[in-house]
């Protein structure tokens, strides 16, 4: 989380301490895994190739932020994981099979 955070000064967790996103947009298991992230409407326009290490999510909501570009190492997420993509600005090349709920984007090409 820290380094997403890190990648996108400017942003809404730009604010945010990592306690302070881990408390209201997370759920951790009985083993101190992550596997519920939530980030929706925070201004996030970069999610760099580390996110691939939460390999214990199960669902991650990136949902009405602006990012315009996707890893692909974001599919080296469990297979468990729902991933929900909507209201960015990523283009079609970006819709990787990964990626369970693909919504409306705002593709600037």
């Amino acid at each position: 989380l820290n380094e997403i955070k890190n990648s996108n000064i400017g942003s809404s967790l730009d604010s945010l301490e990592i306690f302070d996103i881990v408390n209201s947009n997370c759920i951790i298991n009985e083993f101190g895994r992550l596997e519920y992230l939530a980030l929706p409407n925070q201004n996030i326009f970069n999610i760099p190739p580390s996110i691939q290490f939460l390999d214990s999510l199960k669902t991650l909501y990136l949902n009405d932020n602006v990012i315009n570009a996707l890893p692909n190492s974001i599919c080296n997420i469990s297979d468990e994981c729902e991933i929900f993509m909507f209201n960015n600005n990523l283009c079609p090349e970006y819709q990787y099979d990964c990626i369970d709920h693909w919504g409306e984007q705002n593709c600037n090409e």
